[in-house]
């Protein structure tokens, strides 16, 4: 390389490192010109046009460097970057692999293939090459976390959880392996093994949201909803923005009956993620609980703007429009969910409602029945069978749906009641005295009053 190009070179260098891209561009372009056989003012070339933008000529600038010197391990590792954040992953692939002809014992050669071929959706080889990098290198940490998350994409969460484990002995307090640490232990079942771990995060990272939520979702999946919803807001205390503590507090609020507040988060998660189809249901739900039809249907509307084909929400909306009296419209909507999904359990059971309030008799009888066959052990559709049939008059049939019913609870208030008023339409005294007072035995309020009124009957007949 001749002098002057070496000055330029240098110049380049000094210009880089103060943050004046272009003119150190200029620079190596000069340097090139001056000593075109010379790699290393590629390679500072390319790290120039990386930082302004250009793309297409960093990577040229990479395969110049490389043309003229094969050798420079390191600029297998910048093409390879530089080639995945153009979306050339494929490309990127290539290179790594070529610069592990070069240099195969380059652990961060390795890790960086290993991330390309995951992005390219080539899980097993993710891993051996992830493995590969941390037999070279034990200290490369993200190996560790991108290995877990591999395996953990496989369900192989046992080995997951070791990954795990190694990479917090190298790093103890690496935030990112705690927490998948953690969501691993939760997806096995562990949820308290989960908590530790995020406790532990805690520790190192007080005020972290991430960890804060997580332990949220563990202290809940561990049936301790006190503790979840404590968490929850201390992520929301930590960062305001993060949507999922808001929903995830929301749903344990309406769980607990305190619906107004769940609305009032559900707002706030839909004020920072107004494109969520799925707050937009809940949040339905949720006025839906306090008998706020209008405000219910209007927040299924915005849900279904965005994820039209959502047999779940549309069934959600006819519910509202039953409620409202608006079978007709209810029906309708049951009918589009169901061209959604078929086999979609709650829309025939909701559907058969609809019917009954019209008194179509022979429509809700069927969809009752098929929804019963599509999932044979829910108590309540086979009671509301049971109502129908008696309608019909095929009592036996009502009887019989509504033991079923009980077979399934047995502490059904209502579906004793029920199975009273049939036994007593048959004749059958005795028996529906038994289960007119079994049903008072339950205690439940709806029940109680009319239990006690057909128990009186029963007594005045008998006089």
């Amino acid at each position: 390389m001749t002098h002057a190009g070496r000055n330029h070179q240098r110049k380049g260098r000094s210009l880089l490192s103060i943050g004046l891209f272009q003119e150190a561009v200029s620079e190596f372009e000069e340097a090139i010109r001056l000593a075109p056989e010379e790699p290393y003012s590629y390679v500072y070339l390319a790290h120039a046009l990386a930082e302004i933008g250009e793309e297409d000529g960093t990577i040229a600038s990479y395969r110049n460097a490389l043309e003229r010197n094969a050798f420079i391990s390191a600029v297998y590792l910048a093409l390879g970057k530089a080639l995945v954040d153009r979306g050339d992953v494929d490309e990127a692939i290539s290179v790594y692999r070529q610069g592990l002809r070069i240099a195969p014992r380059l652990a961060m050669l390795h890790f960086c293939l290993a991330y390309a071929l995951s992005d390219s959706g080539q899980t097993t080889a993710a891993i051996a090459a992830n493995r590969s990098a941390i037999r070279l290198d034990k200290d490369i940490v993200n190996a560790y976390y991108n290995l877990g998350h591999e395996l953990e994409s496989q369900g192989n969460y046992k080995k997951a959880i070791d990954i795990y484990r190694k990479g917090l002995k190298v790093a103890p307090d690496d935030l990112d392996l705690r927490l998948n640490l953690g969501i691993a232990y939760r997806k096995t079942g562990r949820n308290w093994s989960a908590i530790a771990q995020y406790r532990r995060a805690l520790r190192s990272h007080p005020e972290d949201d991430a960890a804060y939520y997580n332990l949220g979702i563990a202290y809940d999946e561990a049936g301790r909803s006190n503790e979840a919803m404590a968490a929850f807001q201390k992520a929301i205390e930590y960062n305001a923005d993060n949507v999922d503590a808001h929903t995830n507090l929301a749903s344990k609020l309406c769980d607990i009956g305190r619906v107004a507040e769940a609305i009032s988060e559900y707002k706030v998660a839909l004020s920072l993620s107004p494109e969520d189809a799925d707050t937009y249901n809940n949040l339905g739900l949720a006025y839906t609980d306090i008998g706020q039809l209008e405000n219910a249907l209007d927040a299924f509307q915005h849900s279904l703007l965005l994820v039209p084909a959502d047999a779940d929400t549309l069934t959600s909306m006819g519910i509202v429009l039953d409620l409202m009296d608006r079978q007709p419209e209810a029906i309708a909507t049951y009918g589009k969910a169901l061209a959604i999904d078929p086999e979609f359990r709650r829309a025939y059971h909701n559907l058969g409602v609809a019917y009954s309030s019209l008194n179509n008799t022979k429509e809700a009888i069927s969809a009752y029945t098929e929804a019963i066959r599509l999932n044979p052990g829910i108590a309540i559709t086979y009671t509301n069978l049971c109502n129908q049939l008696a309608q019909d008059g095929r009592l036996d049939e009502a009887i019989g749906a509504v033991r079923n019913a009980l077979r399934i609870d047995n502490d059904d208030a209502d579906a004793w009641h029920t199975l009273g008023c049939g036994l007593y339409d048959k004749g059958l005294l005795e028996e529906a005295r038994t289960a007119w007072q079994k049903a008072l035995s339950l205690d439940d309020p709806e029940t109680n009053e009319l239990a006690r009124a057909d128990l009186a009957t029963l007594e005045d007949k008998s006089d």
